[in-house]
């Protein structure tokens, strides 16, 4: 299953993912919900790729 890194502000979320649109999402992988929100930390592919790992059993 796919993991689905969301980096919107819950406001920026809203205006552009409404509920039904987060539930296509949810169907398709497990979605990661304000993922690197912290501006103080920059997003970088390496930061990217080990939050996409699929979590461990």
């Amino acid at each position: 299953m796919a993991r689905i890194l969301l980096t919107h502000s819950p406001q920026t979320r809203a205006n552009y993912y409404g509920a039904r649109a987060l539930a296509g999402l949810q169907a398709l992988g497990d979605v990661v919900i304000g993922f690197m929100i912290d501006l103080s930390r920059r997003v970088t592919p390496r930061r990217s790729s080990r939050a996409a790992r699929p979590k461990a059993p």
